[in-house]
């Protein structure tokens, strides 16, 4: 690299990706960083000459290709290095966002990917959006779902896919909702919309997926079936454990009732024959 004339080598030590939080001006502190730079003191009217290295395997190879030891002695010099600190400048977002933006800004598409249409009842289903672009991908906040009133829906998983080598950030954030379908019937799901701020545009755009429709079939294993010689079992309710435990305690308790009613009568029996006069 060309500096004030003069052409320099240049090595990039640290590459970094800053994803601003909100609006305002922000200052970058100085880096700062230590160099070991090796220098060759030559003496007056001596002519310049590879100096003899301390490395014994560089010692061997220079002595095979007839190499000298040089007339100047090497010399090392720590440097402190320090660049100038930088100012950034972050400009707030448009006032008009949508209801539906959360901070996402880049260049994006998405799709999405119902795994099943036809289930049964009590199966659960999957569906996958996969928002894909350049921009500030690990904040982008899954879009929301909205599923009919009969089905459950569950924690989703998010898979990010991001190449932190290129500059803005690339890559894939995949959030898969998994759900519980409820009765049989069939049921629609509303498109689900995600809206981000293009810069290069200057423009809020919302992206939005196809409507999916799914078929819920009756489940066999779900429905009570009727016992052999019935038509309505809900019309004669099957004995439970519950009933055969209180029939028994209400025979027992009976049972003892009785005996201490007998002997409630002998014990005042004994008593009259005892009281009567001889």
């Amino acid at each position: 690299e060309e500096v004030n004339g003069r052409e320099y080598n240049v090595q990039i030590i640290r590459k970094v990706q800053l994803l601003p939080l909100q609006a305002g001006n922000y200052t970058v502190d100085p880096l700062e960083m230590e160099s070991r730079i090796d220098f060759v003191r030559m003496p007056e009217n001596h002519s310049y000459r590879r100096p003899r290295s301390s490395n014994p395997m560089q010692q061997l190879i220079d002595e095979f290709f007839g190499r000298t030891e040089a007339e100047g002695t090497l010399e090392t010099h720590s440097v402190n290095l320090k660049s100038q600190p930088v100012v950034i400048k972050v400009l707030p977002l448009p006032a008009n966002k949508p209801a539906n933006f959360f901070g996402a800004v880049g260049k994006f598409s998405m799709s999405a990917d119902l795994k099943k249409r036809d289930l049964k009842e009590g199966d659960v289903a999957e569906l996958d959006i996969t928002i894909e672009g350049k921009g500030n991908i690990p904040m982008i906040t899954a879009p929301r779902i909205n599923l009919p009133g009969n089905m459950e829906a569950f924690e989703p998983a998010v898979r990010d896919k991001v190449n932190n080598s290129v500059y803005p950030l690339s890559g894939s954030k995949t959030v898969a909702y998994t759900f519980l379908v409820g009765k049989e019937g069939d049921y629609t799901l509303s498109p689900v919309s995600f809206s981000y701020f293009d810069p290069a545009a200057k423009a809020y755009k919302t992206l939005q997926s196809d409507t999916f429709f799914i078929h819920v079939a009756a489940n066999s294993a779900l429905t009570p079936q009727p016992a052999p010689g019935q038509d309505n079992p809900a019309a004669t309710p099957a004995p439970s454990k519950w009933t055969d435990i209180i029939g028994i305690e209400m025979i027992i308790g009976t049972v003892i009732i009785l005996i201490l009613l007998g002997v409630i009568v002998y014990l005042l029996k004994k008593n009259q024959v005892k009281a009567a006069p001889v």
